[in-house]
């Protein structure tokens, strides 16, 4: 045999190097995270989106699924716009722990370790080694993307969906080497309907997946299930994607909606197209090339593969950014759905040739070293205590009467996310601002903008008024200038030094 064309296979040995390394990378994060549980200072609330996800547990635990709540803003139906598997995941927790930063911690854990029994039963189906099976757990549900979502944006229920995506994943492998059974047909219903309500992004490429299964199987059966799971689950869960759609399409267009910014993210020449979204997919590309030269090439294997290279050629180029609903989706959605696609085709690849092998064996050495740039550098965790003036307004809230505003804080964007949602959840304290936009109606979001204009403005009659409008009894600020116009307008002070309260 020509030297150029033997292959080599790449022994298991050299996935330590990306699985250790990887491992250590999160357990550093997550000793570093577990202070939420011993230090008063440090609260999940300060995590990015988890000030609003820990609110939203509350109003599910206080008022129940889609009964309104009157807290925030001019009151909204819980989970009306808002996906809620993952709240009810939580929730028997809740109940029994109460403490909110431990329920988290332990959700996350018992994650981890169904996300760990369903890509063992994955690699199990796919005939992989032990070791690469836990490669694949490391790299998937450690990586740079989801140390981000856990320790820096808080993105809990797009955790909860990735952990149903791969049950999800492991049903399907099975269904490729197997026939269907009801026990597995019940499976499908049920793991899509979960999805359906985790989230909205994960869902569509766990639907994507199914539907490629579907017109890949080998055995009649399987198609069967796949398709009637499929209708199925849409049917059950059409109780919450019908409205969620119609609001979606019919959201007022002057209140920015949470998704606004990533419209034009993919669009950034200076951060995307040299970006972790741009290596994501050409690994994927390089991976899948290797794949393909090995392969039988069957029709099923091409079914099931263009359609995944024409979203990855879609996403490369840019042009995703103009197809509707699909330019919504965040990069680091798609990057983890090409992530586990990369790992599940790479680990199905047995030989190589020299320079291949050289070159992978040289980014699993290298894998680790860079995601300890990203972790560390690029994306490093914030301080997340809560500060000095957060600590005083927490300390006054107990003083508070009727209704309170934080009147720096006014919408699209909280600043105080953080304390809005330490008074929901400790004081049951009422707002006419909240930390899920959503749920804004204009006349509240309207009355808001028009106060942050009263205060530029030092207009003492106005403000009076519209205060009124919303019936806020209570004003909190901490900024000094904020204070001295309140003071001048002749509120009653409670408390006027590093920040104040005033009566209305």
């Amino acid at each position: 045999m020509n030297i150029k064309t033997k292959m080599w296979g790449i022994p298991d040995r050299w996935l330590l190097f990306p699985l250790v390394g990887t491992f250590i990378i999160f357990l550093l994060k997550l000793i570093s995270f577990s202070e939420i549980l011993t230090r008063k200072t440090v609260d999940i609330v300060n995590f990015g989106d988890m000030a609003m996800h820990v609110s939203l547990l509350f109003f599910l635990d206080e008022y129940g699924f889609h009964n309104i709540v009157p807290l925030w803003y001019d009151g909204f139906r819980l989970f009306h716009l808002y996906p809620s598997a993952s709240f009810f995941f939580l929730l028997p927790l809740y109940q029994i722990i109460s403490d909110v930063n431990l329920v988290v911690f332990v959700s996350y854990i018992l994650l981890f370790i169904i996300a760990f029994v369903a890509v063992w039963f994955l690699g199990r189906y796919n005939h992989f080694s032990k070791l690469k099976t836990i490669t694949f757990f490391v790299l998937l549900f450690m990586n740079p993307i989801i140390i981000d979502y856990i320790f820096v944006g808080g993105r809990f229920p797009e955790f909860f969906a990735w952990v149903i995506f791969s049950i999800l994943l492991a049903i399907l492998s099975y269904l490729k080497y197997n026939k269907s059974n009801y026990i597995i047909f019940f499976l499908i219903i049920i793991t899509l309907s979960v999805l359906i309500l985790s989230h909205p992004y994960v869902s569509l490429f766990g639907l994507l997946l199914t539907f490629l299964a579907f017109l890949t199987a080998k055995f009649r059966i399987n198609r069967y299930h796949l398709i009637f799971s499929v209708i199925l689950a849409l049917a059950f869960t059409s109780f919450w994607w019908i409205p969620f759609i119609y609001g979606w399409l019919t959201f007022p267009s002057n209140i920015p909606q949470l998704t606004d910014y990533q419209f034009g993210e993919l669009l950034d020449i200076k951060n995307s197209i040299f970006s972790f979204n741009t290596a994501v997919i050409f690994s994927w590309f390089f991976i899948f090339y290797l794949y393909w030269k090995q392969s039988t090439k069957i029709k099923r294997e091409k079914v099931f593969y263009y359609p995944l290279l024409l979203l990855s050629f879609l996403i490369l180029f840019r042009i995703i950014s103009f197809i509707p609903f699909l330019n919504q989706i965040p990069p680091n959605s798609y990057n983890i759905f090409f992530i586990s696609l990369t790992l599940l085709t790479f680990f199905k690849i047995k030989k190589f040739n020299m320079f291949n092998k050289r070159a992978i064996i040289i980014s699993l050495i290298l894998l680790p070293l860079i995601s300890s740039i990203i972790v560390f550098e690029v994306r490093p965790q914030e301080s997340y205590e809560f500060t000095n003036q957060e600590i005083k307004i927490i300390e006054l809230l107990p003083e508070n009467r009727g209704r309170y505003l934080l009147i720096d804080d006014i919408p699209p964007h909280s600043i105080l996310k953080n304390i809005i949602a330490y008074a929901t959840i400790h004081y049951n304290l009422s707002t006419p601002t909240g930390v899920y936009h959503p749920a804004t109606s204009k006349k509240v979001y309207d009355t808001l903008e028009t106060i942050g204009k009263n205060l530029n403005e030092r207009d003492c009659k106005e403000l009076s008024a519209n205060l009124d409008n919303l019936k806020v009894t209570t004003l909190i600020s901490k900024e000094e200038k904020t204070c001295e116009i309140l003071k001048q307008c002749n509120f009653k002070e409670v408390y006027n030094k590093e920040v104040c309260m005033f009566l209305s």
